[in-house]
């Protein structure tokens, strides 16, 4: 005979209210163009998001962050050597970052283990870890977890979060012949 889960009943704290109305105020956003749209980033703490347009029009998270200064680090990202950076690099060569996407959401808050609960809370959401987000830096440390990747080791920082997360479904973006850029 199966048991049937007990939900947590207990009403959420201020930190998770703020948290979890942050991760959707992100979700909802439109998402802008990575090449032609960065200039509007605030320089303002919050977290972000890049995304990758596909041949269907929808926009596949690929990465979520947070920084102090929104528009420092969105283009920092054109040129660092993270994971993400390379990708973004990779795909500014290509056709000069025509479907890369971003959007953000100012915070005030200051909370600990902040970037891994949004990154939680909006995989959750999604259905899907967004594939750059490799790790977790963190001032709370976990022991590592298998990733969605072979080989990839997530570094988790919740308490609410039950991994393994979903697989990224299929990426079918591919640039629009003639528009590419040499590199």
């Amino acid at each position: 005979m199966k048991q049937d889960k007990k939900e947590d009943k207990r009403p959420l704290t201020d930190e998770e209210m703020a948290r979890h109305d942050i991760c959707q105020r992100l979700l909802d956003k439109a998402w802008r163009s990575y090449a032609c749209e960065l200039y509007k980033a605030p320089e303002v703490k919050g977290i972000y998001a890049i995304g990758i347009m596909q041949t269907n029009g929808d926009v596949l998270y690929r990465y979520v962050g947070q920084s102090y200064n929104i528009h420092r680090r969105l283009k920092e990202h054109k040129y660092k050597n993270m994971t993400i950076d390379k990708f973004v690099k990779q795909e500014f060569c290509k056709n000069n970052g025509m479907n890369l996407r971003i959007k953000w959401a100012e915070k005030a808050l200051n909370v600990r283990c902040v970037e891994g609960n949004y990154l939680n809370c909006i995989s959750k959401r999604l259905g899907y870890w967004p594939g750059y987000n490799a790790s977790i830096n963190s001032s709370c440390y976990h022991p590592p977890t298998p990733g969605p990747t072979p080989g990839i080791w997530i570094w988790i920082c919740s308490w609410d979060y039950k991994f393994p997360a979903p697989r990224l479904p299929n990426i079918t973006n591919s640039p629009p012949p003639g528009n590419g850029k040499a590199c």
